[in-house]
């Protein structure tokens, strides 16, 4: 036998529950909620405690609940003892429980069942989406007059759901695995010595190029690589023998997953 029982949510003004027989002098909305706090901790074996009290002692021993089985339909009676303002209350509340036919839950099962193999396929179509969706990031550095010791350069705030930078920008963190094609070009003020450009992931060098001593112009150099970035690895860029004044942009695509 299947059952089934009806809910009610939502706010309930004083009048939707209160009566001239059951209203508690002076009380307020919030006593109401507090003496029900204890209502269902214990049970009581029948009904013939519903009765109000004066100044009686509560005996926590009692069961409180009574299920009772009769035409095919099952109801429950509960009794609350409660104390307000010096005086012991009983309250009954009875639910009555009306059946669900085999049908109405086969029929139940069978739009759930539905809705399990639409959400299955969405979930399928959103994965094929996700591997083939466009990931693209253009991104420039912070100009800066020299470079900090690690010869770092710093990347411009980037907005995007694919990547995102360290806290100190000097990382590019790739938030959609796959395989990527990156190109960079640094460009550098005219340098008292020579200076290399490495490209590295997770620290590690994937491509470097050397400039060339070149002290009367500016001059510039670019690296193009190709790798395989999993979720939260690192791009970064370094320029090693103190190069001042450095800048650079970096285009990087996925093509693969």
């Amino acid at each position: 036998m299947y059952c089934f029982i009806r809910r009610r949510t939502g706010y309930l003004t004083e009048d939707a529950y209160l009566t001239s027989t059951n209203r508690i002098g002076n009380a307020v909305v919030a006593d109401y909620v507090s003496v029900f706090k204890e209502a269902f901790d214990y049970l009581v074996e029948t009904s013939a405690d519903c009765k109000i009290v004066n100044h009686g002692t509560l005996n926590t021993k009692k069961i409180r609940r009574q299920l009772t089985f009769e035409d095919d339909r099952l109801q429950l009676e509960l009794s609350v003892k409660i104390n307000v303002r010096q005086s012991a209350w009983a309250a009954k509340f009875v639910f009555k429980l009306e059946p669900v036919s085999l049908e109405r839950i086969d029929i139940l099962e069978a739009k759930l069942r539905d809705v399990v193999d639409e959400l299955t396929a969405t979930k399928r179509l959103l994965e094929e989406e996700n591997k083939w969706k466009m990931v693209y990031l253009e991104a420039s550095s912070i100009n800066v007059e020299k470079l900090n010791e690690a010869g770092q350069l710093l990347w411009r705030p980037i907005e995007t759901d694919d990547f995102e930078l360290s806290d100190d920008g000097s990382d590019i963190c790739f938030l959609v695995a796959g395989w990527y094609n990156m190109s960079l070009k640094v460009f550098l003020d005219p340098q008292a010595r020579g200076a290399n450009i490495k490209l590295r992931k997770n620290g590690e060098c994937l491509e470097s190029s050397d400039v060339p001593l070149n002290r009367g112009r500016s001059t510039s150099t670019s690296i193009g690589w190709n790798a395989h970035f999993n979720t939260n690895d690192k791009l970064s860029v370094i320029a090693i023998s103190s190069p001042r004044y450095v800048g650079a942009g970096i285009t990087i695509a996925r093509f693969g997953y």
